[in-house]
């Protein structure tokens, strides 16, 4: 008999013991420090002063979709337009809101127009929250992240700079033109001017033989968004079209903040006219979109440019430059703008960064965008020094030391070593070259334009310019087509750190803009996917025509297909002919996001716009079913698949499946961007009852996010409701564990009911590829007990007291104890060797209110007597196993009883159940159990009403071991679990602990022991 030292309250419902923490998939990536940063345009700076990562007293929150639909919000959001009284019309998050000094609540992006891919981006629920309060952000995002209805919690980032014509200045370029005219910086005297001459002559863009070609300078149509500080308004070398300024909200993009002339200088590179001024950009002929970014004080915030990537998407630029970046791998608003634009053809570059680091900046890093890094005039990545003392602060010494340019204070990021990776640079180009400068003497140089304008800010409009004249030349060419003409033209860089091929530190190699444009030689490589081509719907089963065209001396070619926009790809077949066509089944994954990928010779092109694929309805499997995966590698006829962003849903032989040759493994395809995967499974339960779902499980990484878990929906999977959490950070890494589930239990309690078009969905959430995140199922089955009464073995109470409660309990056999007082439960335990019904009488000998709670071997409640009867009864069909049985009195009530179990009866119709969410009169801290524990332990406490708790395990000596809760929680009573590990994933050492509620106006401290 367990006696608990203070007074307690019943325990409400409760499904599966393994619960995750609220909202531990919105938490915010904790940001990067403030940073010491001194422009390279500015030239050598040992000293600079420190810079914040993220604007302070800002955070960006993502609602649920659930909450977005019932939050008070308008229908349309806008930047700009802050809400009335900065409230959702969700309590729990409005509370947040009010703790944290609320001072405005704005949509996070302007009005885009296309809505069908904004709402399937969640464009339309990410909200700016600003506050007054003196709470830091991360503190504040860690609060929220907590929180059921936020999805997504991330910061508004602070972006750093990254930074033959007549034209006078023609002759210094030598990105254009390398004949080793370039002047080396001069330690001496600090500038260039008085330098040498240093370069390998030939190792340029071939900028002259490109400007032969068909295109010229390009066509003024395309058009390069420059997103930026802003771009001198009036600039006679830049021929502007309508932009934008999302720094300070209005429509005038001039480059006019207190730190001014680096987008003026961006924007030359790229497009600076040929017109006998200054200097020509590569794409001469094009047009700049100017789109600011900076506010009046300089500084560049990743709100401004998610809505800039926006605007450009939807306002026909064709391609994106930004010679900017932040110290982060991931920002989930900024994914979301970045295949925005991606989606509506955008070709996107961004600079690696100048730190000279092994990781590339955000957002070069993103899978969508073309990461570029800068080349020096000798033919190699452009270097640091290899003293510390020459180079600027956040600045890596390079062990080769710096580059013939002199300029020693900075060098070019480079990525991954995995070629094609999110993570990997692309391309280089030149840097330290002329360019446009802000008019008179207010910019880098005292002349409207600049000669030595560098870094990789330098490189990557240079880059985007090679890409309008690819867009100039092929007007039909999709941003994929672009992408791999820019890679698969560049010219091979080898130098003492570059071998031949792709290397990390070059990429590709330096760009080649005469071959990118076919620059009067022989025909490029090229390939075009026909069909489909976007907007199709393909049913799975069926078979289709997959067509291209091509030009180019290749004969064989490359098919595949992606389910989540070409993020990742799956092979359709490799090396098969170069005639046009290829017959193909359409797989069972059901996708809004299909893509075809062809590819030969050094050409590859996909599909312009999404396709979708759909598994026709009826497909629908009856019981019993059992799937091992073990078709060859494909899914069966009830299955389907869908995935966001980099989501991958894959049988594989890898990993280690449980059983057989295949297991379903669930992961992201991309590093540090978060993707949900969903696999389906279609069961016709019409006239079932008694239905168990068993799968094995096991996770690759230790992060719980709380969309992991089970869903049931009855509607053929139009709506789903949640079920059971799958949470990996409780479980050992890569051990498969066996799950049972009451199915019909589950889908009662969640409200529905067993018909023809049942869904099971298993889903996960995550950032990153196996062996990292992940998960995988095996060996699933859907099965009905084939008959015959649960056969119940006596055994003892579990904690072996002699009390007169003590057992033995078995079929039949009445067990006698009692309740004494408010702080008393009875547990007992029994083994059932053969599955079947089990039956429960609890006959209370007063009119007090007592219930009962059985539980599994796993410690999940499977059933209860949970109404005011006397006999308290109800049944339970059993699979075979160790159980457990705990008599409780409701609100303190204390009685006599008569416990009896018996098996292989009719079922008992159980009477009227008491509300399982009454608010709790009292709040009140719990007994674990069980307790003493191996592994795992339930903690359970009653909120009398709303607030923020923690739930912490201290040790002996009450140093902190484990947070076991932390957020904010509604009135009720509320169950976690603690696996016996520390918040390091330790175990806990065998011996005396301590766990403490700290609720609103509450605190309470309670024992426990942990066994070896």
């Amino acid at each position: 008999m367990v006696r608990s030292p203070s007074r307690r309250c019943a325990l409400t419902l409760f499904i599966a013991l393994f619960l995750a923490l609220p909202g531990v998939s919105a938490r915010a990536a904790e940001p990067p420090p403030a940073r010491a940063f001194a422009p390279v345009q500015l030239g050598y700076q040992p000293n600079a002063p420190t810079v914040a990562a993220h604007v302070p007293g800002r955070v960006l929150v993502k609602l649920t979709a659930e909450a977005r639909q019932a939050a008070t919000l308008p229908s349309i959001l806008r930047f700009g337009q802050p809400l009335a009284g900065a409230t959702t019309g969700l309590a729990a998050v409005d509370r947040v809101f009010s703790d944290a000094g609320a001072r405005s609540l704005q949509g996070a992006f302007i009005e885009y127009r296309n809505r069908t891919e904004g709402a399937r981006l969640g464009l339309d629920r990410w909200l700016i929250l600003d506050f007054a309060g003196s709470m830091p952000a991360s503190e504040l995002a860690d609060w929220l992240s907590r929180l059921r209805e936020v999805e997504a919690v991330t910061f508004d980032y602070i972006a750093f700079p990254a930074v033959v014509p007549a034209d006078p200045m023609h002759s210094l370029h030598w990105g254009h033109n390398n004949s080793a005219q370039m002047l080396s910086y001069n330690w001496t005297n600090f500038n260039h001017e008085t330098g040498s001459p240093v370069g390998t002559v030939g190792f340029d863009a071939n900028a002259h033989t490109a400007w032969d070609g068909t295109q010229g300078f390009g066509s003024s149509s395309v058009r390069i968004a420059i997103i930026d500080s802003g771009v001198e308004a009036g600039h006679p070398d830049l021929l502007q079209v309508t932009g934008f300024d999302f720094g300070n909200n209005d429509s005038n993009p001039d480059d006019d903040s207190s730190a001014p002339g680096h987008g003026t200088a961006c924007a030359g590179v790229a497009a600076a006219r040929n017109n006998a001024l200054g200097t020509a950009g590569i794409a001469a002929g094009c047009s700049i979109m100017p789109l600011k970014v900076a506010n009046s004080a300089g500084t560049m915030t990743f709100v401004s440019i998610q809505n800039a990537l926006t605007y450009a998407a939807d306002n026909g630029a064709n391609v994106i430059s930004m010679s900017l970046g932040a110290a982060i791998t991931s920002d989930p608003a900024t994914d979301a703008a970045i295949t925005y634009a991606w989606n509506a053809g955008c070709v996107i570059l961004a600079a690696t960064g100048n730190e000279n680091k092994s990781t590339i900046s955000y957002p070069a890093i993103h899978s969508l965008v073309i990461g570029v890094g800068a080349a020096s005039p000798c033919g190699d990545r452009k270097r640091s020094s290899s003293s510390t003392s020459e180079l600027n602060p956040g600045v890596s010494a390079d062990p080769n030391g710096f580059t013939c340019d002199g300029e020693r204070w900075w060098g070019s990021s480079y990525g991954t070593t995995t070629q094609g990776a999110a993570g990997a640079v692309d391309v280089i180009a030149p840097t330290i070259l002329p360019t446009t400068d802000l008019l008179g003497a207010a910019g880098y140089d005292a002349s409207d334009y600049s000669k030595w304008f560098n870094g990789t800010s330098c490189a990557t409009p240079y880059a985007a310019g090679v890409c309008a004249l690819i867009k100039s030349k092929n007007p039909t060419w999709t941003n994929a087509q672009i992408r791999d003409q820019l890679r698969n033209t560049a010219q091979d860089v080898t130098s003492v750190e570059s071998g031949a091929g792709w290397d990390r530190y070059a990429g590709y190699g330096m760009v080649d803009a005469a071959a990118a444009v076919g620059g009067g030689g022989g025909p490029v490589d090229q390939v075009t996917v026909t069909a489909p081509n976007g907007g199709e719907t393909l049913a799975s089963g069926s078979s289709t025509n997959l067509t291209w065209t091509s030009v180019g001396s290749f004969t064989t070619v490359n098919l595949d297909y992606s389910t989540n926009g070409g993020s990742s790809w799956t092979s359709i077949v490799t090396g098969t002919p170069n005639d046009g066509s290829q017959a193909w089944t359409v797989p069972a994954a059901a996708t809004t996001q299909g893509r075809v990928r062809v590819s030969g010779g050094t050409a590859t092109d996909l599909s312009n716009a999404n396709f979708t694929i759909t598994v026709p309805s009826g497909g629908y499997a009856t019981l019993p079913y059992t799937t091992g995966f073990e078709n060859a590698g494909a899914f069966d006829a009830f299955w389907s698949t869908a995935v966001t962003a980099n989501g991958r849903v894959r049988l594989l032989t890898t990993n280690t499946p449980h059983a057989g040759s295949y297991h379903m493994v669930m992961d992201d395809a991309t590093s540090g961007s978060y993707s949900q995967t969903e696999a389906r499974l279609r069961l016709n339960l019409a006239g079932q009852t008694q239905v168990n779902l068993s799968f094995w499980w096991k996770d690759f990484g230790d992060e719980t996010q709380t969309q992991d878990g089970i869903y049931f929906s009855n509607d053929g999977g139009t709506s789903y409701v949640k079920v059971y959490s799958l949470t990996p950070a409780s479980f050992s890494d890569n051990t498969w564990r066996n799950v049972v589930l009451d199915l019909d239990a589950l889908a009662a309690t969640a409200g529905l009911s067993l018909n023809s078009t049942f869904v099971v969905k298993f889903q996960q959430y995550d950032d990153y590829p196996i062996s990292t995140d992940g998960m995988a199922f095996d060996d699933i089955s859907v099965t009905v007990p084939s008959g015959g009464g649960g056969a119940i073995t006596a055994e003892s109470e579990s904690n072996n007291t002699s009390a007169t409660a003590d057992g033995p309990v078995g079929t039949g056999v009445a067990v006698t104890g009692t309740i004494s007082s408010a702080a008393d439960q009875d547990y007992f335990f029994f083994d059932v060797s053969t599955a079947g019904s089990i039956n429960v009488s609890l006959a209370i000998g007063s009119s007090a209110d007592l219930d009962w709670f059985l539980y599994n071997s796993s410690l999940v409640e499977v059933a209860r007597g949970y109404s005011t009867a006397n006999p308290e009864v109800g049944n339970y069909t059993a699979a075979a196993g160790h159980y457990y049985l705990m008599v409780d009195g409701y609100q303190s009530a204390t009685s006599n009883y008569t416990l009896t179990l018996n098996g292989g009866l009719a079922n008992i119709i159980q009477p009227m159940q008491k509300d399982f969410a009454a608010r709790p009169a009292i709040t009140e801290l719990l007994q674990n159990f069980p307790n003493p524990f191996r592994g795992k332990t339930a903690i359970h406490f009653a909120l009398a009403q709303a607030g923020r708790v923690d739930l912490e395990v201290f040790d002996a000596t009450g140093r902190l071991v484990a947070t076991v809760a932390h957020g904010d929680f509604e009135p009720g009573v509320h169950k976690f679990q603690w696996d016996g590990r520390t918040d390091k994933g330790d175990p806990a050492a065998r011996g005396m602990y301590f766990y403490r509620l700290t609720a609103p106006g509450f605190r309470e401290t309670r024992k426990m022991l942990v066994l070896e």
